[in-house]
Protein backbone atom coordinates (compact mmCIF):
# COMPACT_ATOMS: atom_id res chain seq x y z
CA UNK A 1 0.00 0.00 0.00
CA UNK A 2 3.11 2.22 0.92
CA UNK A 3 4.46 1.67 -2.88
CA UNK A 4 0.86 2.37 -4.24
CA UNK A 5 0.83 5.61 -2.63
CA UNK A 6 4.29 6.20 -3.26
CA UNK A 7 3.42 5.61 -7.20
CA UNK A 8 0.24 7.38 -7.07
CA UNK A 9 1.98 10.58 -5.47
CA UNK A 10 4.80 11.09 -7.82
CA UNK A 11 2.10 10.17 -11.03
CA UNK A 12 0.23 13.50 -10.08
CA UNK A 13 3.47 15.44 -9.78
CA UNK A 14 4.04 14.32 -13.30
CA UNK A 15 3.34 16.62 -16.11
CA UNK A 16 0.24 15.64 -17.75
CA UNK A 17 1.22 16.00 -20.94
CA UNK A 18 4.06 13.20 -20.52
CA UNK A 19 1.98 11.43 -18.30
CA UNK A 20 -0.77 11.24 -21.14
CA UNK A 21 1.21 10.52 -23.74
CA UNK A 22 3.22 7.89 -21.90
CA UNK A 23 0.37 5.95 -20.62
CA UNK A 24 -1.43 6.42 -24.18
CA UNK A 25 1.48 5.12 -25.94
CA UNK A 26 1.87 2.05 -23.50
CA UNK A 27 -1.77 0.82 -23.41
CA UNK A 28 -1.56 0.65 -27.29
CA UNK A 29 2.36 -0.96 -27.49
CA UNK A 30 0.24 -3.64 -24.98
CA UNK A 31 -2.38 -4.76 -26.61
CA UNK A 32 -0.55 -4.99 -29.83
CA UNK A 33 2.24 -7.56 -27.69
CA UNK A 34 -1.05 -8.91 -26.00
CA UNK A 35 -2.20 -9.50 -29.75
CA UNK A 36 1.12 -10.93 -31.03
CA UNK A 37 1.80 -13.22 -28.24
CA UNK A 38 -1.60 -14.82 -28.99
CA UNK A 39 -0.40 -14.90 -32.81
CA UNK A 40 3.56 -16.52 -32.24
CA UNK A 41 2.99 -17.82 -28.58
CA UNK A 42 6.04 -17.00 -26.02
CA UNK A 43 6.95 -20.48 -26.55
CA UNK A 44 8.07 -20.22 -30.00
CA UNK A 45 9.84 -17.02 -29.19
CA UNK A 46 11.15 -18.36 -25.72
CA UNK A 47 12.54 -21.40 -28.06
CA UNK A 48 14.03 -18.99 -30.35
CA UNK A 49 15.92 -16.87 -27.25
CA UNK A 50 17.31 -20.71 -26.24
CA UNK A 51 18.49 -21.49 -29.73
CA UNK A 52 19.98 -17.54 -30.06
CA UNK A 53 22.38 -18.16 -26.83
CA UNK A 54 23.11 -21.89 -27.13
CA UNK A 55 21.16 -23.78 -24.88
CA UNK A 56 21.82 -27.52 -25.29
CA UNK A 57 18.23 -29.30 -26.22
CA UNK A 58 18.00 -31.55 -23.33
CA UNK A 59 17.96 -28.32 -20.80
CA UNK A 60 16.29 -26.64 -23.21
CA UNK A 61 13.67 -28.95 -23.15
CA UNK A 62 12.85 -29.06 -19.29
CA UNK A 63 9.49 -27.78 -17.81
CA UNK A 64 11.51 -25.17 -15.58
CA UNK A 65 13.52 -23.81 -18.51
CA UNK A 66 10.99 -22.93 -20.40
CA UNK A 67 8.78 -21.71 -18.58
CA UNK A 68 11.32 -19.26 -17.04
CA UNK A 69 12.52 -18.24 -20.73
CA UNK A 70 8.37 -17.55 -21.41
CA UNK A 71 8.54 -15.40 -18.54
CA UNK A 72 12.01 -13.76 -19.14
CA UNK A 73 10.82 -13.52 -22.99
CA UNK A 74 7.34 -11.35 -21.59
CA UNK A 75 8.81 -9.49 -19.06
CA UNK A 76 11.71 -8.34 -22.19
CA UNK A 77 8.87 -7.37 -24.50
CA UNK A 78 7.28 -5.35 -21.66
CA UNK A 79 10.39 -3.75 -19.81
CA UNK A 80 12.12 -3.03 -23.75
CA UNK A 81 8.95 -1.35 -24.82
CA UNK A 82 8.45 0.60 -21.45
CA UNK A 83 11.80 2.07 -22.15
CA UNK A 84 11.12 3.09 -25.65
CA UNK A 85 7.77 4.47 -25.51
CA UNK A 86 9.26 6.21 -22.35
CA UNK A 87 11.94 8.15 -24.51
CA UNK A 88 9.07 8.26 -27.55
CA UNK A 89 7.01 10.04 -24.41
CA UNK A 90 9.92 12.42 -23.45
CA UNK A 91 10.94 13.44 -27.03
CA UNK A 92 7.45 14.60 -27.47
CA UNK A 93 7.15 16.35 -24.10
CA UNK A 94 10.24 18.47 -24.70
CA UNK A 95 9.32 19.30 -28.26
CA UNK A 96 5.92 20.29 -26.90
CA UNK A 97 6.30 22.04 -23.85
CA UNK A 98 6.35 25.50 -23.28
CA UNK A 99 9.02 28.22 -21.52
CA UNK A 100 8.56 28.36 -17.85
CA UNK A 101 6.22 31.56 -17.14
CA UNK A 102 8.62 33.86 -14.86
CA UNK A 103 6.37 36.74 -12.59
CA UNK A 104 7.16 40.24 -13.05
CA UNK A 105 10.10 40.66 -11.16
CA UNK A 106 10.80 43.90 -9.26
CA UNK A 107 13.50 44.70 -6.42
CA UNK A 108 12.75 45.87 -3.67
CA UNK A 109 15.12 48.75 -1.92
CA UNK A 110 15.84 48.51 1.60
CA UNK A 111 14.44 50.52 4.31
CA UNK A 112 16.99 52.17 6.88
CA UNK A 113 15.95 50.32 10.36
CA UNK A 114 16.39 51.77 13.95
CA UNK A 115 17.72 48.73 15.91
CA UNK A 116 21.38 48.65 17.16
CA UNK A 117 21.92 44.81 17.60
CA UNK A 118 24.37 44.02 15.26
CA UNK A 119 26.45 47.78 15.45
CA UNK A 120 29.09 45.80 17.18
CA UNK A 121 29.60 43.16 13.93
CA UNK A 122 31.30 44.03 10.33
CA UNK A 123 31.74 41.26 8.76
CA UNK A 124 28.35 39.26 8.19
CA UNK A 125 28.21 36.36 6.11
CA UNK A 126 25.44 33.93 5.12
CA UNK A 127 25.75 29.97 4.58
CA UNK A 128 23.55 27.89 2.58
CA UNK A 129 23.61 24.37 2.49
CA UNK A 130 22.31 21.77 -0.08
CA UNK A 131 19.34 19.99 0.30
CA UNK A 132 16.82 19.41 -2.62
CA UNK A 133 13.24 20.63 -1.24
CA UNK A 134 13.77 21.79 2.05
CA UNK A 135 15.12 24.96 0.23
CA UNK A 136 11.88 26.17 0.74
CA UNK A 137 12.50 26.55 4.76
CA UNK A 138 16.22 28.17 3.26
CA UNK A 139 14.45 30.54 1.58
CA UNK A 140 11.67 31.59 4.26
CA UNK A 141 14.03 31.92 6.54
CA UNK A 142 16.83 34.14 4.21
CA UNK A 143 13.32 36.04 4.27
CA UNK A 144 13.30 36.47 8.14
CA UNK A 145 17.19 37.18 8.01
CA UNK A 146 16.95 39.82 5.67
CA UNK A 147 14.34 41.28 7.86
CA UNK A 148 16.51 41.13 10.77
CA UNK A 149 19.11 42.42 9.68
CA UNK A 150 17.25 45.33 7.91
CA UNK A 151 15.64 46.21 11.31
CA UNK A 152 19.02 47.01 12.80
CA UNK A 153 20.48 48.50 9.57
CA UNK A 154 22.96 46.10 8.92
CA UNK A 155 22.32 44.95 5.66
CA UNK A 156 24.93 46.37 3.98
CA UNK A 157 27.65 44.58 6.54
CA UNK A 158 26.73 41.09 4.43
CA UNK A 159 30.49 40.22 2.84
CA UNK A 160 29.75 37.07 1.97
CA UNK A 161 27.20 34.35 0.46
CA UNK A 162 28.30 30.80 -0.31
CA UNK A 163 25.78 28.09 -1.24
CA UNK A 164 26.22 24.73 -2.14
CA UNK A 165 22.99 22.95 -4.83
CA UNK A 166 19.76 24.37 -3.99
CA UNK A 167 21.42 27.19 -1.84
CA UNK A 168 23.59 28.20 -4.29
CA UNK A 169 20.32 28.98 -6.00
CA UNK A 170 18.83 30.78 -3.57
CA UNK A 171 21.72 32.43 -3.06
CA UNK A 172 20.78 34.29 -6.15
CA UNK A 173 17.61 35.81 -4.77
CA UNK A 174 19.73 37.20 -2.11
CA UNK A 175 22.34 39.09 -4.21
CA UNK A 176 19.82 40.07 -6.67
CA UNK A 177 17.76 41.72 -4.52
CA UNK A 178 14.63 39.48 -4.36
CA UNK A 179 14.46 38.52 -0.93
CA UNK A 180 11.70 41.07 -0.11
CA UNK A 181 8.77 41.90 -1.18
CA UNK A 182 7.26 45.14 -2.75
CA UNK A 183 5.42 46.09 -0.33
CA UNK A 184 3.88 44.18 2.94
CA UNK A 185 0.85 42.37 1.24
CA UNK A 186 2.78 40.87 -1.50
CA UNK A 187 4.91 38.46 -1.70
CA UNK A 188 8.78 38.56 -3.09
CA UNK A 189 10.31 36.90 -6.26
CA UNK A 190 11.79 34.25 -4.44
CA UNK A 191 8.61 33.42 -2.42
CA UNK A 192 6.79 33.36 -5.75
CA UNK A 193 9.04 30.88 -7.34
CA UNK A 194 9.31 28.12 -4.19
CA UNK A 195 5.03 28.50 -4.68
CA UNK A 196 4.81 27.87 -8.50
CA UNK A 197 7.43 25.35 -8.75
CA UNK A 198 6.65 21.89 -9.94
CA UNK A 199 8.41 19.24 -12.30
CA UNK A 200 7.74 20.92 -15.14
CA UNK A 201 9.43 24.41 -14.27
CA UNK A 202 12.95 22.72 -13.85
CA UNK A 203 13.12 19.70 -15.48
CA UNK A 204 12.67 18.11 -18.62
CA UNK A 205 12.78 13.99 -19.63
CA UNK A 206 16.19 13.29 -21.51
CA UNK A 207 16.22 10.23 -23.35
CA UNK A 208 17.65 7.38 -21.33
CA UNK A 209 18.61 3.68 -22.43
CA UNK A 210 19.85 1.39 -19.81
CA UNK A 211 23.51 1.22 -20.06
CA UNK A 212 23.95 4.12 -21.80
CA UNK A 213 22.81 6.94 -19.83
CA UNK A 214 23.51 7.71 -16.26
CA UNK A 215 20.84 10.27 -15.90
CA UNK A 216 17.32 10.59 -16.32
CA UNK A 217 16.15 14.48 -16.84
CA UNK A 218 17.67 17.85 -18.30
CA UNK A 219 17.54 20.97 -15.99
CA UNK A 220 16.87 22.82 -19.08
CA UNK A 221 13.31 24.43 -18.10
CA UNK A 222 15.36 25.90 -14.61
CA UNK A 223 18.04 27.48 -16.73
CA UNK A 224 15.25 29.15 -18.68
CA UNK A 225 13.98 30.75 -15.46
CA UNK A 226 17.27 31.90 -14.30
CA UNK A 227 17.94 33.59 -17.62
CA UNK A 228 14.63 35.18 -17.26
CA UNK A 229 14.72 36.20 -14.32
CA UNK A 230 18.41 37.42 -13.40
CA UNK A 231 19.38 37.93 -17.37
CA UNK A 232 16.59 39.51 -18.88
CA UNK A 233 15.62 41.48 -16.37
CA UNK A 234 17.41 44.45 -17.12
CA UNK A 235 16.74 45.75 -13.47
CA UNK A 236 17.92 42.81 -11.92
CA UNK A 237 20.61 42.44 -14.00
CA UNK A 238 22.26 46.37 -13.35
CA UNK A 239 21.31 44.80 -9.57
CA UNK A 240 23.71 42.18 -10.12
CA UNK A 241 26.24 43.71 -12.53
CA UNK A 242 27.45 45.70 -9.28
CA UNK A 243 28.95 42.11 -8.20
CA UNK A 244 31.52 41.86 -11.02
CA UNK A 245 32.81 46.13 -11.24
CA UNK A 246 32.48 46.96 -7.64
CA UNK A 247 34.89 46.02 -5.16
CA UNK A 248 32.22 46.62 -2.35
CA UNK A 249 29.81 44.16 -3.26
CA UNK A 250 29.56 40.79 -1.59
CA UNK A 251 31.15 38.06 -2.82
CA UNK A 252 29.74 34.72 -3.35
CA UNK A 253 30.96 31.12 -3.81
CA UNK A 254 29.11 28.40 -5.57
CA UNK A 255 30.88 24.82 -5.27
CA UNK A 256 30.85 22.08 -7.23
CA UNK A 257 32.36 18.65 -6.87
CA UNK A 258 35.18 17.64 -9.39
CA UNK A 259 34.07 13.80 -10.15
CA UNK A 260 37.59 12.63 -11.72
CA UNK A 261 39.77 14.89 -8.79
CA UNK A 262 37.04 13.58 -5.72
CA UNK A 263 37.18 17.19 -4.38
CA UNK A 264 35.25 20.49 -4.21
CA UNK A 265 35.69 23.51 -6.41
CA UNK A 266 34.04 26.85 -6.34
CA UNK A 267 33.67 29.64 -8.57
CA UNK A 268 33.92 33.33 -7.14
CA UNK A 269 33.84 36.79 -7.58
CA UNK A 270 36.66 37.53 -4.91
CA UNK A 271 39.04 38.64 -7.50
CA UNK A 272 41.26 39.22 -4.27
CA UNK A 273 41.72 35.56 -3.75
CA UNK A 274 44.56 34.95 -6.09
CA UNK A 275 46.74 36.74 -3.52
CA UNK A 276 45.38 35.98 -0.08
CA UNK A 277 48.31 33.74 1.20
CA UNK A 278 48.80 31.27 4.82
CA UNK A 279 52.29 30.56 6.46
CA UNK A 280 52.50 26.66 5.31
CA UNK A 281 53.14 24.38 8.49
CA UNK A 282 55.13 22.50 6.36
CA UNK A 283 58.01 25.02 4.75
CA UNK A 284 56.92 28.32 7.24
CA UNK A 285 56.81 29.68 3.87
CA UNK A 286 53.69 31.84 2.42
CA UNK A 287 51.56 30.24 0.23
CA UNK A 288 47.89 30.78 -1.41
CA UNK A 289 45.30 29.97 1.10
CA UNK A 290 43.92 27.96 -1.92
CA UNK A 291 45.52 26.45 -4.60
CA UNK A 292 44.49 28.33 -7.88
CA UNK A 293 43.32 25.25 -9.56
CA UNK A 294 40.41 24.97 -7.17
CA UNK A 295 38.23 27.97 -8.04
CA UNK A 296 37.77 30.23 -10.97
CA UNK A 297 36.81 34.35 -11.16
CA UNK A 298 33.84 35.05 -12.57
CA UNK A 299 34.82 38.61 -14.55
CA UNK A 300 33.65 38.31 -18.08
CA UNK A 301 34.32 40.95 -20.71
CA UNK A 302 29.79 41.88 -20.04
CA UNK A 303 27.56 41.36 -17.84
CA UNK A 304 25.94 39.10 -20.00
CA UNK A 305 28.89 36.56 -20.14
CA UNK A 306 29.35 37.15 -16.41
CA UNK A 307 25.65 36.48 -15.44
CA UNK A 308 25.91 33.08 -18.46
CA UNK A 309 29.11 32.08 -16.29
CA UNK A 310 27.10 32.49 -12.90
CA UNK A 311 24.54 30.42 -14.18
CA UNK A 312 26.34 27.62 -15.41
CA UNK A 313 28.16 27.92 -11.75
CA UNK A 314 24.35 27.96 -10.19
CA UNK A 315 23.56 24.68 -12.05
CA UNK A 316 27.03 22.82 -11.48
CA UNK A 317 26.46 23.16 -8.16
CA UNK A 318 23.23 22.19 -8.58
CA UNK A 319 23.87 18.79 -10.49
CA UNK A 320 22.36 16.40 -8.27
CA UNK A 321 23.37 12.48 -9.23
CA UNK A 322 21.79 10.60 -10.41
CA UNK A 323 18.90 12.81 -11.85
CA UNK A 324 20.86 14.98 -14.25
CA UNK A 325 24.03 14.71 -16.33
CA UNK A 326 27.64 15.44 -15.40
CA UNK A 327 28.21 19.17 -16.12
CA UNK A 328 31.24 19.63 -18.45
CA UNK A 329 33.17 22.64 -18.32
CA UNK A 330 34.64 24.09 -21.38
CA UNK A 331 37.67 25.50 -19.49
CA UNK A 332 38.27 22.87 -17.26
CA UNK A 333 38.80 20.08 -20.65
CA UNK A 334 38.29 16.76 -19.54
CA UNK A 335 36.36 17.79 -15.89
CA UNK A 336 33.46 16.88 -15.25
CA UNK A 337 31.39 18.17 -12.16
CA UNK A 338 28.33 17.29 -10.16
CA UNK A 339 26.33 18.57 -7.00
CA UNK A 340 28.71 20.60 -4.47
CA UNK A 341 27.01 18.37 -1.71
CA UNK A 342 28.46 15.77 -2.83
CA UNK A 343 31.82 16.57 -1.20
CA UNK A 344 31.08 19.35 1.39
CA UNK A 345 27.12 20.35 2.02
CA UNK A 346 27.49 23.19 4.15
CA UNK A 347 30.04 25.49 2.53
CA UNK A 348 31.21 27.34 6.01
CA UNK A 349 34.95 26.96 5.16
CA UNK A 350 34.89 30.59 2.77
CA UNK A 351 32.76 32.56 5.98
CA UNK A 352 35.83 31.93 8.26
CA UNK A 353 38.86 30.98 6.80
CA UNK A 354 38.64 33.22 3.73
CA UNK A 355 36.13 36.19 4.39
CA UNK A 356 36.71 35.73 8.26
CA UNK A 357 33.17 37.33 9.19
CA UNK A 358 32.49 37.85 12.96
CA UNK A 359 28.99 36.79 12.34
CA UNK A 360 27.10 34.26 10.38
CA UNK A 361 23.74 32.95 9.61
CA UNK A 362 23.85 29.34 8.60
CA UNK A 363 21.16 27.30 7.34
CA UNK A 364 21.90 23.71 7.15
CA UNK A 365 19.60 21.52 5.48
CA UNK A 366 19.62 17.84 6.69
CA UNK A 367 20.40 18.49 9.67
CA UNK A 368 18.05 17.29 11.98
CA UNK A 369 18.08 13.28 13.24
CA UNK A 370 15.36 13.24 15.49
CA UNK A 371 12.85 10.58 13.52
CA UNK A 372 13.48 7.36 14.97
CA UNK A 373 16.07 5.15 13.34
CA UNK A 374 14.81 2.58 10.56
CA UNK A 375 15.39 -0.71 11.08
CA UNK A 376 13.92 -2.80 8.06
CA UNK A 377 14.36 -0.70 4.84
CA UNK A 378 17.70 -0.42 3.51
CA UNK A 379 16.67 2.07 1.17
CA UNK A 380 15.51 4.38 4.35
CA UNK A 381 19.42 3.64 5.91
CA UNK A 382 21.05 4.98 2.88
CA UNK A 383 19.01 7.69 2.80
CA UNK A 384 19.98 8.44 6.42
CA UNK A 385 23.64 8.26 5.79
CA UNK A 386 23.48 10.65 2.96
CA UNK A 387 21.18 13.10 5.78
CA UNK A 388 24.42 12.25 8.19
CA UNK A 389 26.62 13.11 5.44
Amino acid sequence: MAILKFALTWIRRLPVRFTVAYGGLMLVYLAIITALLQIFRATALADALLWVIGTPSAVASTAIVQIGSEGVVVLGLVGGGAIAIYNVAALIYRRTRSRPAVAAVAIAEPARGAGKRLDKFERIGIVLAGGGAKGAYQAGAMRAIYEFLEDNNALDKVCMVSGTSIGSWNAMFWLAGLVKPASADERSPHEDWWRSINLSRTVEFDTYWPLRANHFVKATPWMETFEDTFIHNDAVKQHLARLFTNDGAPHFYFTRSNVGRGILEFSTNYRGLKSRTKRSFKTGHRQPIISGDRYDVINGASIESSLAKMRDAVFTSMDLPPLFPYMYREQDPGHYYEDGGVVDNLPVWFATSVEQCDLLFMLPLNASFEAPVDQTSIARRLFRVMDVR
